[in-house]
């Protein structure tokens, strides 16, 4: 589930003082030095792919720990590897790794897909908070910033020449860990760890999805009334005109031009909301597109976390 790491170590972590620049003994390759002033020197290297920047008073490490532990990023790092990769890094750099704190953490998973990657983010329209944006056709982000959603093609990445291979990550950035600073040592903890876990899972539901581009499936064995169906009939409208983002964009430029009244576009932007939704209270039938990666997401996510209840690890 781990991948890439931005972790940092200062002497404020630490009980005694650790002269961080005789750490840079244990690289494989030192890259640079840097003299910024009398009392200030940046000595950089690398421990295998990591890159490792080292001060008087600090030790940051950055790149795929998976990649550093087990040779590749194809293969993410599980909840016992985990612990293993950081109690060995640790080990190497005579550093008590369980007291850095995380500036960035990505959650990470792949997932085998009947379909390619890129025929799933048509569905994938909207995220609150967040800004869309689909690079080159093949990857897919969800921006805000404290998190990123992104979604790609792993087997094209890997020239796979079989399989169909969709990565879905979870960045979590400097912002998201807030004052508080989330260690290490705290990251692997059982329940720290499941929940982030599932917060991945969580943050892909929360996707707003769009149904199908032909037409709405109904479900005839709840959608009785007129009622009912004119809900159908406005969360396919929505569909159809560019999904709820730009419904509710309209709708604000609409009040910024006072065509609306800001009671007006309130009540307008809450039935938007409530009809797209029409897909949770069973009017509309799901998405089998995207019901088949929300099924393998979520039978990953249960995979992982019976993992985490049946290993005898617990810390660092």
């Amino acid at each position: 589930m781990v991948d890439t790491i931005h972790i940092r170590l200062t002497n404020n972590q630490t009980v005694g003082k650790i002269n961080f620049l005789q750490l840079s003994s244990h690289f494989n390759t030192v890259s640079d030095t840097k003299y910024l002033n009398t009392d200030n020197t940046v000595i950089n290297g690398h421990l295998g792919n990591l890159l490792i920047s080292v001060s008087k008073n600090s030790i940051s490490v950055k790149g795929s720990i998976a990649k550093w532990f087990s040779g590749n990023n194809l293969h993410t790092l599980y909840y016992e590897e985990l612990i293993q990769a950081f109690t060995r890094l640790g080990n190497i750099l005579h550093i008590p790794i369980g007291k850095a704190y995380f500036t960035r953490l990505d959650m990470a998973a792949n997932i085998n897909t009947k379909y390619s990657p890129k025929a799933y983010y048509k569905y994938l329209m909207y995220l609150k908070g967040f800004n869309r944006s689909n690079v080159g056709e093949d990857t897919l982000y969800f921006k805000s910033d404290e998190v990123t959603l992104c979604l790609y093609d792993k087997g094209k990445e890997q020239k796979m020449r079989e399989g169909k291979l969709l990565r879905y990550e979870l960045r979590l950035e400097k912002r998201f860990f807030g004052a508080e600073k989330l260690s290490v040592g705290q990251f692997c903890s059982k329940q720290v760890y499941s929940r982030l876990v599932s917060y991945w899972q969580e943050s892909f539901d929360a996707i707003y999805k769009r149904r199908k581009a032909i037409r709405p499936e109904l479900n005839y064995k709840i959608v009785k009334t007129p009622a009912e169906a004119k809900v159908v009939a406005l969360s396919y409208f929505i569909d159809k005109a560019g999904g709820l983002e730009d419904m509710v964009r309209d709708i604000s430029n609409a009040q910024a031009s006072y065509t609306l009244t800001p009671m007006q576009a309130h009540r307008l932007r809450q039935e938007f909301h409530s009809c797209y939704h029409v897909t949770a209270g069973g009017l509309i039938s799901p998405n089998r597109v995207l019901s088949e990666l929300k099924n393998k997401i979520g039978d990953f996510v249960q995979r992982e976390l019976e993992c985490v209840r049946s290993s005898p690890l617990n810390r660092i």
